[in-house]
């Protein structure tokens, strides 16, 4: 559990080995579903959409792309 702007209270529950997570504000849940490939996280559906990550040498996810292939986030 953790503190996010505004003072609410953002709880996250994970499921299924990190398959799936569940985030609680109190008044909404929202779900992400995570997609593995030889052990690795390569895509997740937040609900907005499938998004695809690209990860640098050691495995860190480096950005987020939607299914159109325009960058979402990228880490600095």
């Amino acid at each position: 559990m953790y503190t996010v702007t505004g003072g609410s209270t953002l709880t996250t529950y994970t499921f299924a080995g990190g398959a799936y997570e569940i985030q609680d504000n109190g008044t909404a849940q929202k779900v992400i579903k995570y997609y593995a490939f030889a052990g690795m996280n390569v895509a997740m559906n937040d609900g907005l959409g499938l998004k695809y990550f690209l990860t640098d040498h050691l495995g860190s996810v480096a950005a987020v792309f939607d299914t159109s292939g325009a960058l979402q986030q990228q880490q600095p």
